[in-house]
């Protein structure tokens, strides 16, 4: 039997509210394909997610496997060892993959065939009514992770890489595998970081072409109603916040520039919200989440 060129790799724990419309989208997307695997991780799950990825093993001609360690980076981990693909495609248990998605990477590969990471685009798919503000940043993609609709084709961005919908070239990956310890989201730690798929982008980065964008690549990312509320966004950010100050020792300067920030986004948020100024207010809110978290990591 030839090994697959492709091993589409999709981790999920407690993912049952998403997962069906995910893995019917991709059913759709890839069919039964030789060429293709599909690896699918229950990561300690406690709820219906094992019974699903069961119910769609067979249309998919999928491989579960289980990681009984909680945690994001675990389960991928797991999955990297089984996969036989020469490319690694991740997605999340919430996102839409369209019929063109997959072919869209294999033409990314074809064209530039030493690229490290191929990065797809992500759209918001709403479930429910959102706030304007939280529109307004998705689809500018500063928000709910999201990505640029305006970014082009070509060389990209490591900070701009989205977890739920990229590719690695497995001779690239090598040895280097996602991160264990601070970014490992799921894992029993407090105060995680976040940051997993921008940590091994930027390992990516500098091996062989670098990060290619392929917006024609494109996922939905399913928004629930809980996403779509500002506590959770904030949350969001500021483990955003917390994975850039992981990454930048504390300093004077930077200390005082992260105050007086959360100072002046907290004055100034409430105003444009007030004044029906929907994207300036969401930048605000989010950028004072993301220097609280700075300065939660730091004094924390």
């Amino acid at each position: 039997m030839t090994s697959p060129l492709w091993s589409i790799i999709l981790a999920s724990r407690n993912g049952a509210d998403t997962l069906p419309r995910c893995l019917s989208a991709l059913v759709e997307a890839i069919r039964i394909d030789p060429s293709v695997e599909v690896l699918l991780v229950d990561n300690a799950s406690t709820d219906a997610t094992p019974d699903i990825m069961q119910e769609y093993c067979a249309a998919l001609d999928a491989q579960i496997l289980s990681e009984s360690r909680p945690g994001k980076a675990y389960a991928l981990n797991s999955a990297i060892e089984s996969a036989a693909g020469d490319w690694l495609v991740f997605i999340d248990d919430d996102i839409l993959v369209g019929p063109g998605w997959l072919e869209a990477y294999r033409r990314g590969a074809e064209h530039s065939p030493v690229a490290s990471l191929l990065a797809g685009q992500l759209r918001p798919d709403w479930v429910g009514n959102p706030p304007e503000w939280l529109v307004a940043m998705a689809n500018i993609g500063k928000a709910c992770g999201c990505t640029n609709p305006e970014a082009p084709y070509g060389p990209y961005s490591a900070l701009d890489v989205k977890g739920g919908n990229f590719a690695i070239r497995r001779s690239a990956l090598g040895a280097v595998r996602f991160d264990e310890k601070s970014s490992n989201l799921g894992a029993t730690k407090t105060k995680v970081t976040g940051g997993l798929d921008t940590k091994i982008a930027l390992q990516m980065a500098p091996v062989d072409g670098g990060i290619l964008h392929v917006p024609a690549g494109t996922g939905r990312h399913i928004i629930s109603e809980d996403e779509m509320r500002l506590k959770w966004a904030f949350k969001r950010q500021m483990r955003i916040g917390r994975n850039f100050a992981a990454a930048n020792p504390s300093s004077v300067v930077g200390i005082i520039k992260a105050v007086s920030k959360t100072v002046i986004f907290a004055l100034i948020a409430p105003l444009a919200i007030l004044f029906r100024q929907h994207l300036f207010a969401g930048r605000c809110i989010l950028g004072l989440a993301t220097n609280l978290g700075r300065l939660d990591r730091w004094f924390g």
